[in-house]
């Protein structure tokens, strides 16, 4: 098995696509296989296409659906690159890097044409965030770290810059607000971007809407949300000051506690209590799965969440390298990627359930997961 080398940074991030190649993309799951090549698995007919061939010294990271194609990061020792390809590995793109890029995020929607922006480490130190145009051409967006961004529905690059500020970077730049909250991953909503901002008695989740901002909800602490039309899943890791709470309409969210929030009503629902590591929207943002941590330690379980209903499912160990990158920045990977399959029907994952090991997709209506392939990273195709 060949090492794979992956960048573990603090600020680490993500892809997207829609439109494409050849082959269809209907039951299809992109992974790494333990060999460090892109493989493609038709869950419903038991096909499986070996995207990639790379040589010894090389490994692919973080596959991601274009559409119908694929683009990954290819590691080449300190080096790297993006690459964008067919399914049947006939490449259409490749931008190469001094550094090894960490993160890709493609304009969604836009299949294998979609400008991708890359984040990697300066040379000199720091970070690059860079977009690379269809014609492979590389353009520099501006450093900052930690950086998290998102695409607005009208093909805009914004990002959330440390705690310093949201602004516009491509393809116009401009500060939207000098003053977000603590660093977390800004979405596109139904109603516009999403994000954290700093407000008297605390921080605010902040909607940004037609060049205006509505505060609504107070939190305190590290937030993660993920975002599926008007509703925002939500979840602090921080308990809140009482006597920081302000006297207003806005509800104030309940710390180490995973919540769903209406954008429209302000309503606040508990999803649980418990201590969740990471939960994703399917892809119709009807139900939300999340995993907490179970008695047993190092284990998680699933549960599906369905406005109020919660589902169980089965217990497993994480895989260490999907935790070490994808997990502890899953709300910025779910924006461009998805652990559900299309028909919202399944979702799959990495990890470890009694002696075996590899890519798990677990059907709504069973009981227990399906052990599909070997490999550590798992990406169903986006729907519409």
């Amino acid at each position: 098995m060949r090492p794979l080398v992956v960048v573990t940074f603090v600020w680490l991030l993500v892809l997207t696509g829609c439109s494409g190649a050849d082959h269809s993309t209907d039951g299809a799951i992109v992974i790494v296989d333990d060999a460090g090549n892109v493989v493609v698995h038709d869950v419903i007919g038991g096909g499986v296409r070996v995207v990639t061939e790379l040589a010894d010294d090389r490994g692919a990271f973080q596959p991601i659906w274009l559409g119908s194609g694929i683009a990954y990061l290819e590691i080449d020792g300190q080096r790297g690159a993006l690459v964008v390809v067919e399914q049947d590995g006939t490449e259409q793109r490749r931008a190469g890097f001094d550094t090894t890029p960490f993160y890709a995020f493609p304009q969604p929607g836009m299949g294998l044409e979609a400008p991708v922006v890359i984040l990697r480490n300066a040379v000199a130190g720091g970070l690059t965030a860079e977009l690379v145009g269809a014609d492979g051409l590389v353009t520099d967006l501006s450093g900052g770290a930690p950086y998290y961004f998102t695409w607005s529905e009208e093909g805009e690059v914004v990002a959330h810059i440390g705690n310093d500020r949201l602004a516009r970077m491509h393809p116009t730049t401009g500060t939207l607000d000098s003053a977000p909250g603590v660093f977390t991953a800004p979405w596109e909503s139904t109603r516009g971007i999403v994000y954290l901002r700093r407000g008297s008695g605390g921080q605010r989740l902040t909607l940004w809407e037609d060049s205006s901002q509505t505060d609504v909800a107070t939190i305190d602490g590290f937030v993660q949300f993920v975002v599926a039309g008007d509703r925002v899943a939500l979840r602090s890791v921080e308990s809140v000051d009482a006597t920081q709470v302000v006297f207003q309409s806005l509800p104030q969210l309940p710390s180490n506690t995973l919540v769903v929030v209406d954008l429209d009503t302000r309503q606040v629902e508990v999803v649980t209590r418990r201590d969740v590591l990471m939960f994703f929207w399917d892809q119709d943002g009807n139900l939300l799965v999340y995993a907490d941590v179970t008695d047993e330690g190092d284990a998680v379980q699933w549960h599906v969440w369905d406005d109020g209903e919660i589902t169980d499912y089965g217990i497993f160990q994480p895989d260490p390298q999907w935790v070490s990158t994808f997990v502890q920045f899953f709300d910025q990977y779910a924006q461009s990627m998805s652990l559900w399959s299309p028909g919202g029907d399944a979702f799959a994952f990495a990890g470890t359930i009694g002696d075996q090991s590899g890519v798990w997709v677990q059907y709504l209506e069973r009981d227990q997961p399906e052990r599909i392939a070997t490999g550590s990273w798992v990406a169903w195709p986006r729907g519409g």
